[in-house]
């Protein structure tokens, strides 16, 4: 009887022990923090089965994983962000770096192209896996706009005064101010090139709003007749308008990259899930099933898609257009200045 208690004793002592290691295990799973619609829930049902349960959380916008990357007691997770917060978050510590032995369990890192891998590469240590990307593009309305529009300076026309909106993005609009001129999107003392301050301030005259949140609304209901934002966005509403046209001004763009990044609590696991995005099935689902597309050429992307000209830009169109992070703190500050000048109405045309 006493042996017979013992072992009951013991068997139950086991059972819980299992239910507080599964309890651990359910509560260790991997979280990925990423942004909505920019994985298809697709990938991320084939990813379980083949692998283990994801807790997948969104975000509206970049900058809200901006914001959750900085909580310091983030869980251990995979984070979403944009490329433009990537030096930021270097700078702050908030990120562990993709070291060697790391990158090995990533074998599709490989499969990125020299270009991919050098924009999350800082002194040689890589900071990031570039997963989805695209470009800031032009979306007018064409039962309203005529002559189409093809170019950054046709922003400027005057029939367009005040019925413009845009993305409330420091770099993006000095940057096509810029690329209309003929100079780089990572020009350096940009106030003192020549047309640059005429053409900034005529610009912002013919801005209806800015607002990286609300800039499309205005163009549904025809506040606006064209808005200048990310293509991600621009594509889903004309998807949705038949009357509305999304182009990439000929002179080229900017370019807009997420990455996957590592908080500095992050599981091993996490390897795994950065590795499988950059899969051609999943690189194929994200082109074919959202707003953007993969770093990976996938052949499995079928034709109707890879001739799509906004998310398929030509080779040349590419060539032409730019990533605009890593800029320099001198190239940030000026850029900031001039920012909060033309929005304090402190120059005057």
């Amino acid at each position: 009887m006493g042996a017979w208690r013992l072992m009951r004793r013991r068997s139950f002592l086991w059972g819980a022990i299992a239910l507080v290691l599964a309890g651990c295990s359910t509560n260790k799973n991997l979280q990925v923090l990423g942004l909505g619609g920019a994985i298809p829930s697709r990938s991320l049902r084939s990813f379980e089965q083949q692998y283990f349960p994801v807790d997948y959380k969104v975000e509206a916008n970049p900058a809200d994983l901006w914001q959750r990357l900085q909580n310091p007691e983030l869980p251990s997770a995979v984070v979403s962000l944009g490329d433009s917060w990537l030096d930021m978050a270097i700078a702050q510590k908030l990120i562990h770096p993709f070291s060697p032995d790391l990158l090995e369990r990533i074998s599709n890192w490989q499969k990125l192209a020299p270009s991919w891998q050098a924009l999350v590469t800082r002194r040689g240590v890589v900071w990031g896996v570039p997963y989805r990307w695209g470009t800031t593009a032009i979306a007018y309305r064409r039962d309203k706009v005529h002559p189409p529009i093809t170019h950054w300076a046709d922003l400027w026309r005057p029939e367009l005064n005040r019925k413009i909106t845009a993305i409330d993005d420091v770099n993006e609009i000095l940057g096509l101010v810029l690329k209309k001129l003929g100079y780089s999107y990572r020009s350096s003392q940009i106030a003192s090139l020549p047309n640059f301050l005429p053409s900034l301030i005529s610009l912002h005259g013919q801005i209806l709003t800015y607002s990286s949140h609300a800039y499309l609304q205005p163009l549904l209901i025809e506040d606006a007749l064209v808005a200048v934002g990310w293509s991600g966005d621009l594509v889903r509403l004309a998807r949705q308008n038949p009357s509305i046209q999304v182009v990439i001004p000929q002179e080229g763009t900017a370019l807009w990259a997420d990455l996957w990044v590592l908080p500095k609590a992050y599981s091993a696991p996490a390897l795994t899930w950065i590795n499988a995005t950059l899969s051609e099935d999943i690189a194929a689902e994200i082109a074919v099933l959202t707003d953007a597309n993969s770093p990976i050429l996938s052949p499995r992307i079928p034709p109707s898609v890879r001739t799509d000209p906004v998310k398929f830009p030509s080779a040349q169109l590419l060539a032409q257009s730019e990533f605009i992070s890593n800029l320099d703190p001198a190239q940030t500050r000026e850029r900031q200045e001039i920012w909060q000048n033309l929005r304090r109405g402190l120059y005057t045309s």
